[in-house]
């Protein structure tokens, strides 16, 4: 009930407060854009012994209060079922009409464009499922560049001759392993940890095939059945799988939205023993995760990734709609209470650990302007910023998660963002193959130099240097943090004193001009007089 209300600015906690205070009146409605904790069944439970063993009058005065508390928590319970079903539904209209749609409609016909303006199989050989783990929800969709020609009908109609497996029943297991020549690209999908698929965003990465990447979509277990850490252990299971059956040695990480955020922290997982470590023991995963091998982790991309609890409750974006001011918040924060219930996750989201930060690739951050978590992007970049690490972001005028629509679905405008973001990751991806073709540093390599302009507003792609820094992980190194911070701050302290000085100045030479303008006046009106 709270948790409803709340979106208007109704504040239970000072509501109940007021009562027990015995105020006259109820406090008015107030605007806020903060997430109370709204009363629970546990809490209106664990206050009826307390009101029990008081008097009559006690009782009498209590009573408004336990039927308001008793009303408040039925009324979060209904609404968390009512919305956890509207969840489970959404979740398997998608996993089976669409996914079914998407394989026999949408990826095979020509007039199916994917980002990059192409059809969305052009340049892909075949679509093939792979199993890396037991149950439905852990498969792999591998996507491989095909050098031959499509096959193109007589009526016109664009269909290719090309082999789509998408469903786990036709998974296989004589898929050969992958080719050393062609860079891996690892994707996972988004869908705040409880919707979406593989199958249905498959269009969204067809384009890195085209670049000559053999993509590697994950599908992973969703919540609310599968909370924290099932995710987590299924992406590194994957990963795992990719290293010792598919002889993966080294792959980019891409993720958008809540796939963001399991990449991230997967990456810091792989790159840091001592936090892999942690994670092993605090969840008692030694059987599962303590003999696993991992591939090298060459590049990181989040696209509009959730990467923390926080940054963007109390913020809001003036470009966005009001709708979504008012329950883009509320529905992040009813996704991760999915995801991690009791909210004592660690490694959950990627910035709660991220102090803890030795070893880190190379990353890239991409957000909308219009989307609410724009400031977890600002956040997770201005981190790894400050630990020395290489991060770079860029900013696209567009809402959360226009980069997995459908162009045809979207208005012209943010189909023309979703084609720069496009171009973007191309140049981007070029620069780095090039690199790693150069000869790049291993994965301890220490970072040169940090990016002069690592926030990229709509700013051309930064200049790639040849000194290997790109590629593999790169060592944090503090003291030079703190170097160019003390830099900075003599920069800044130096041009505030060259900006007094130059107002100085000028003010003394307006004075002077005003008293030699004075001096002229009298000069003249004296022999007048």
């Amino acid at each position: 009930f709270s948790f409803f209300f709340s979106s208007e600015g109704f504040s239970f906690s000072s509501f109940f407060l007021a009562i027990e205070a015995g105020a006259p009146k109820v406090p008015p409605l107030m605007y806020t854009t903060t997430l109370p904790e709204f009363p629970s069944a546990a809490a209106a439970l664990a206050k009826l012994p307390a009101m029990v063993t008081l008097g009559w009058k006690g009782r009498l005065w209590r009573l408004p209060q336990l039927l308001l508390l008793a009303l408040s928590a039925l009324a979060a319970f209904l609404f968390m079922a009512a919305a956890v079903a509207v969840v489970r539904l959404i979740r398997w209209h998608i996993d089976t009409y669409w996914t079914w749609y998407t394989q026999h409609y949408w990826l095979p016909l020509a007039h199916r464009v994917a980002q990059d303006g192409q059809p969305v199989l052009k340049g892909v050989q075949h679509v093939l499922c792979e199993a890396y783990g037991p149950g439905p929800q852990r498969v792999l969709h591998i996507l491989t560049p095909d050098q031959q020609p499509d096959d193109v009908l007589q009526d016109g109609g664009y269909r290719t001759s090309k082999q789509v497996h998408l469903t786990p029943e036709t998974c296989q297991q004589d898929i050969p392993r992958h080719d050393p020549a062609q860079p891996a690209l690892v994707y996972l999908h988004g869908g705040g940890f409880c919707a979406a698929n593989s199958s249905v965003l498959l269009h969204s990465v067809t384009m890195f095939v085209r670049q000559g990447f053999t993509v590697y979509s994950v599908e992973y277990p969703r919540a609310p059945e599968n909370v924290y850490p099932e995710a987590v252990v299924a992406v590194l299971q994957a990963l795992a799988h990719l290293r010792t059956r598919r002889g993966v040695s080294s792959v980019t990480l891409l993720g958008d939205s809540a796939g963001g955020n399991l990449v991230a922290v997967a990456t810091s997982l792989i790159c840091n023993p001592h936090m892999m470590h942690d994670f092993i023991t605090s969840n008692n995963l030694s059987r599962v995760l303590g003999h696993l091998e991992y591939p090298e982790i060459d590049l990181l991309i989040c696209m509009y990734a959730l990467l923390d609890r926080s940054s963007w409750l109390q913020r809001r974006l003036r470009s966005t709609a009001l709708l979504i001011q008012l329950a883009g918040p509320w529905v992040v924060d009813f996704c991760l209470r999915l995801y991690n219930p009791d909210g004592h996750g660690t490694h959950a989201t990627f910035l709660e650990p991220a102090d803890s930060l030795t070893v880190f690739p190379r990353v890239l951050f991409v957000a909308g302007r219009r989307d609410p978590l724009l400031f977890s992007s600002l956040a997770a970049h201005h981190k790894l910023r400050t630990l020395g690490f290489d991060t770079h972001l860029r900013v696209f005028d567009a809402f959360h998660g226009y980069f997995g629509f459908p162009p045809t679905w979207i208005s012209p405008y943010f189909r023309a963002q979703s084609e720069q973001t496009a171009q973007f990751l191309t140049q981007f991806l070029r620069a780095q193959k090039v690199q790693r073709r150069a000869g790049g540093h291993g994965p301890q390599a220490p970072l040169q130099q940090l990016p002069t302009s690592p926030v990229l507003l709509g700013s051309p792609m930064p200049t790639v240097s040849a000194d290997g820094t790109m590629a593999g992980c790169a060592t944090a190194n503090p003291e030079r943090a703190r170097e160019e911070k003390s830099q900075e701050q003599q920069q800044a302290q130096s041009q505030k004193e060259s900006s007094k000085l130059e107002r100085i100045v000028t003010a003394a030479k307006e004075t002077l001009a005003d008293a030699t303008i004075r001096s002229t006046a009298q000069q003249q009106q004296q022999p007048q007089q």
